[in-house]
């Protein structure tokens, strides 16, 4: 997050939970399909003012033990909704907790 806050040195983190999860690649996308571990964080980071702004969830993801991506949400399908076209289940690149 050092290149994503104004002031990294000064944020307040809440840790909520880590997970297994994976995404399966969409029919459109490649071969972009990942598993790993996926933690849900929260962050508390200050403004331009110097205030704190109130907490933000993030969502990290984990593969071979190191944190590649940071996605502000809980919702952290890459390829498009994670709960899949139209909101239906499923679909095209759908990422989804192992373990709920």
């Amino acid at each position: 997050m050092l290149d994503t806050l104004r002031d990294p040195d000064s944020a307040q983190y809440r840790f909520v939970g880590i997970h297994p999860a994976h995404c399966k690649a969409g029919w459109a996308k490649g071969d972009n399909s990942w598993s790993g571990y996926a933690a849900t964080i929260e962050i508390n980071g200050k403004n331009a003012m110097g205030g704190y702004t109130g907490y933000t969830t993030y969502t990290i993801l984990f593969e071979g033990g190191n944190a590649w991506k940071a996605i502000e949400g809980s919702e952290f399908g890459p390829y498009g909704p994670s709960k899949g076209m139209l909101g239906l289940g499923g679909g095209a690149g759908i990422c989804r907790w192992l373990d709920h």
